[in-house]
């Protein structure tokens, strides 16, 4: 990591803790655990509570495991997205890391990353809890974990970039991912345009929507949806780089 890029990773991280975005995290995260902890109760609450089903705690954890991977990554993207600019600009706080060293676009390409990493860490660490706590076994772990951390980083650096576009990103972004969760279960070949579709390819739990209609889904390629989402969080996180780098000064600070 050269100096620039730990200048502008400090100049990020530092002030993180005061960001409104992040005490919601924060909030959000603490529900989430409260809302595992429920889930696991379910099953000490069977033996006591006879209308409730014995095995109604190992469904409602996976139930909530699956939840956290999709479309648990993609809500929190859009309420993280807009960490890395749109925050610093409406609070008008992004003059000093302007005035650094860093060049714009670097700048914004390593808060657009460490935000990332710190979603995918987050949802990671929630997906593990939800496991240990299931005692479903770590053999699918690892698959979960990538289809997870590829997700954050496309997601986010999409919504990341529709905040770039205008004021309206929060907006824009969850439009984008009502139709893309949708689209991504369409039976068709064209459903491999949905990040959806390829983050749940990837933790091994592709969805369908049941059509009155016999239709065979094309099939499914681990491979193609790895380098579907690489490419992807690549391609938005370079362009939320490019437009932050052309845009006015007196815009953005």
């Amino acid at each position: 990591m050269n100096s620039a890029t730990r200048t502008a990773l400090h100049a990020y991280l530092a002030p993180l803790m005061s960001a409104r975005v992040v005490r919601v995290g924060i909030l959000l995260l603490i529900v989430v655990l409260g809302v595992i902890g429920f889930c696991w109760a379910l099953k000490p609450l069977s033996r006591m509570v006879t209308w409730i089903p014995e095995e109604a705690a190992d469904g409602a954890l996976t139930g909530m495991r699956l939840f956290l991977i999709m479309p648990g990554v993609p809500i929190a993207a859009i309420l993280f997205s807009e960490l890395p600019a749109r925050d610093g600009i409406r609070q008008r706080t992004l003059l000093y890391p302007l005035l650094g060293p860093v060049p714009r676009g670097e700048l914004m390409v390593v808060r657009t990353l460490a935000t990332g990493v710190m979603l995918a860490l987050a949802v990671c660490g929630l997906v593990l809890f939800t496991r240990i706590l299931e005692g479903a076994g770590l053999g699918e772990l690892p698959r979960e974990m990538l289809a997870v951390i590829l997700s954050s980083m496309a997601y986010l650096a999409l919504f990341g970039f529709f905040h770039l576009l205008g004021t309206r990103g929060l907006f824009v972004g969850l439009t984008v991912f009502m139709v893309d969760w949708g689209w991504g279960q369409i039976p068709f070949g064209i459903r491999k345009l949905s990040i959806a579709y390829h983050a749940r390819v990837l933790a091994g739990q592709p969805e369908t929507l049941d059509l009155p209609i016999s239709i065979v889904p094309p099939s499914d390629s681990f491979v193609v949806s790895l380098a579907v989402l690489l490419f992807l969080a690549a391609l938005f996180t370079w362009l939320t780089g490019v437009m932050f780098s052309r845009k006015n000064l007196g815009e953005l600070c």
